[in-house]
């Protein structure tokens, strides 16, 4: 086994020598071969809203609405929808030839029964249905809301990309949300092959030739879904250097989530282009607020001043700024609700002894700050070495706890203080469009014990999400986000660290192929 240095340093050179992997090819067809950004944990996309099992839900099944890549919701199964004059009925229609993988027709208790598990556990979801009188299908072709009061963001709750709404059998779909359903069946482009996966290995899906595409184009999870190839192969390939090797030599066509160590030997390839995504995770500073010292407010706002996003993006993907965005607050540059409310403290360069000061004006008493830091994370590891450097010059004591990116997801779950295996600090990514607006974003919540890991409370930033959902334009809902951020920068349930590019690695054989998130449909290999 030739070591990593010794592959890049043969990349440098001109030659790689590591062999690539044999990964067994299907006999006639077009095939895309893929290598995801981890193995594919779970096959319920509503069970885990993790980004793999995400791309895996986009391959197989479909949605109600989706939205198009100017972030507009439209129609997917649905072909429409009506409202009352009082906005308390919504009438939806589906679309004629909707068919499931087991030849079933798509039903409007299926889509009910869908939307009741969805609704269980996502936070969009629990929104609507905490005005919702009464869900129902009064025929196999439509499904009716009836609601306490008016939500004009329906079709946005139901369409939103991430985590998605995927319609399933009804027989499925009554699996309690806290349970995998016990089969993969959608009714999207492709069909899971469930006899060819192999966990940790292979998964397989092929194009559901009765599937009915949409008659508009395809525009990011909207439009037409038309499987252009007969099979998608993912291989799970964790090592790094033999992914690269894989797809230079031929044997896979994309690799997500390259690293940036083999960019240069991609790009210099002449078979593999490398693309930066457009839409990439937000990176973020999360604060344990249930232990002490970040359940001080004031603690949490000596630590802001310090921060350059700069320093934090070089050490996650490297000098070249093309490759990494600063400026990012609360909201994911390319949404309508980004703004510069409350960015101040984030421009220009950082203040150390105004956070020194801050500090030392603190109840903060010199106990140690565990930092969880996921050694097998590149690009985190590196966030978190240069935010454990900055805490340290501003006066904090840092005990750098090294772990791989499993353990620390099980260790940040401990609401325990860290005697008891507890944690005070760790350097996360919130997904593709997690951080794309006020309800997307779970890590803005303030809903204290229910929130994502973290716990903030801060009432005032959950009505602020109330206020959000339910304001009547577009233009109010951006007022809202301004207030919203302002008021995030003030309590910080996180701090923003900037948006790091995304490496998609793809062949230059390859059409089509997204590069915010993987989906494979309208995608052809030549």
């Amino acid at each position: 086994m030739i070591s990593r240095r010794t592959f890049l340093q043969a990349s440098a050179a001109g030659t790689v020598f590591l062999a690539a992997p044999y990964i067994a090819r299907a006999k006639g067809g077009e095939v895309l071969r893929f290598i995801p950004e981890s193995d594919l944990p779970v096959l319920d996309p509503v069970f885990s809203p993790v980004g793999v099992a995400q791309h895996h839900g986009y391959a197989v099944f479909d949605t109600l609405y989706g939205m198009d890549e100017n972030f507009k919701i439209q129609p997917q199964m649905a072909q429409g929808h009506e409202v009352s004059a009082d906005g308390l009925t919504w009438t939806i229609k589906l679309r004629e030839g909707l068919l499931f993988h087991d030849g079933e027709p798509v039903r409007g208790r299926d889509v009910v029964a869908s939307i009741n598990r969805w609704s269980k556990g996502d936070a969009f979801g629990q929104t609507l249905f905490s005005i919702v009188q009464e869900l129902s299908a009064p025929s196999d072709d439509t499904i009716v809301f009836r609601l306490k009061r008016p939500f004009p963001m329906l079709p946005n709750a139901l369409g939103k990309p991430t985590p998605m709404l995927p319609i399933m059998p009804e027989r499925l779909a009554l699996t309690e949300p806290s349970k995998q359903v016990a089969e993969v069946i959608g009714s999207g482009p492709f069909r899971f092959v469930k006899n060819e996966w192999v966990s940790g290995s292979r998964v397989v899906y092929e194009r559901f030739d009765r599937y009915k595409p949409r008659s508009e184009a395809g525009s990011f999870t909207a439009g037409r879904k038309e499987a252009l190839v007969d099979r998608v192969e993912w291989s799970i390939i964790p090592d790094s250097a033999t992914a690269a090797s894989a797809i230079m030599a031929g044997e896979v066509d994309v690799w997500h989530n390259a690293q940036p160590d083999f960019i240069q030997a991609l790009e210099t390839s002449g078979t593999v282009r490398v693309e930066v995504g457009k839409i990439s995770p937000t990176t973020i500073l999360r604060f344990n607020q249930l232990q002490p010292p970040f359940n001080d407010p004031k603690i949490r706002q000596a630590v802001l001043p310090a921060i350059n996003q700069a320093d934090v993006m070089i050490g996650m993907r490297g000098a070249d700024p093309s490759r990494w965005v600063t400026g990012v607050g609360f909201f994911h540059p390319m949404s309508p609700m980004a703004n510069s409310a409350g960015m101040d403290p984030l421009k220009g360069p950082p203040d150390l002894e105004k956070a020194r000061k801050l500090l030392a004006a603190s109840s903060y008493d010199g106990r140690p700050i565990v930092i969880l830091d996921p050694v097998d994370q590149a690009h985190l590891h590196g966030a978190s070495l240069v935010i454990g450097k900055m805490l340290e010059r501003i006066g904090f004591k840092v005990d750098m706890q090294t772990m791989d990116w499993g353990t620390l997801v099980q260790r940040r779950t401990n609401k325990g203080p860290v005697q008891q295996g507890g944690w005070n600090i760790f350097v996360t990514g919130l997904n593709e469009m997690m951080a794309f607006d006020p309800v997307a974003n779970i890590a803005i919540r303030g809903n204290g014990e229910k929130a994502y890991v973290g716990w903030p409370t801060s009432q005032k930033l959950e009505d602020l999400r109330d206020k959000w959902i339910y304001a009547p334009d577009d233009d109010a809902r951006k007022a809202v986000a301004r207030e919203m951020q302002a008021t995030a920068f003030e309590e910080l349930p996180y701090i923003p660290l900037g948006s790091p590019g995304g490496f998609v690695a793809i062949s230059k054989k390859v059409r089509g192929f997204p590069s915010e998130f993987p989906r494979f449909y309208n995608v052809s290999v030549s």
